[in-house]
């Protein structure tokens, strides 16, 4: 079965511009053309663009994923590389994903600590240029 463009788009979420920008950069097609010109892709296309969208979604440069489409176009004997170039994604990954722990941390502290205040139970000291509620925090 063959999709049209603004399918491909209502399936996946993905703008008819954005699938034109993958398809133009190499990562995605190229789409095949009805007599008309109009652009089709297959259930296979879209599954791989839901794949593109995961990676860049996580960070995935433009330029590394189409390197990893060229790496998977190539087929067999490219794993090694394939496997170096989502080792280093991982890597970056689990670095923001610790650095935003951090933050989702200290935003759940800054809650709690203006829920007191709302509540009358916090004694919170002022840091002249802050918000009331910085690193001086003072929760009973």
């Amino acid at each position: 079965m063959r999709y049209g463009i603004g399918e491909v788009a209502a399936r996946t979420g993905v703008s008819v511009h954005a699938i034109r920008f993958y398809e133009r950069e190499g990562i995605i097609g190229p789409a095949e053309r009805l007599p008309g010109g109009n652009r089709t892709y297959s259930a296979e296309d879209i599954d791989w663009l839901d794949h593109c969208v995961v990676l860049r979604g996580s960070g995935l440069s433009v330029k590394e994923l189409c390197r990893y489409r060229e790496l998977v176009r190539r087929g067999d004997g490219t794993e090694s590389e394939r496997i170096a170039l989502l080792a280093e994604h991982a890597r970056r990954i689990e670095h923001r994903q610790r650095l935003l722990d951090q933050a989702l941390q200290l935003v759940r502290h800054k809650i709690a600590v203006y829920e007191d205040v709302l509540e009358g139970t916090a004694n919170i000291r002022c840091i002249p240029g802050g918000d009331g509620a910085g690193a001086g925090d003072r929760r009973r």
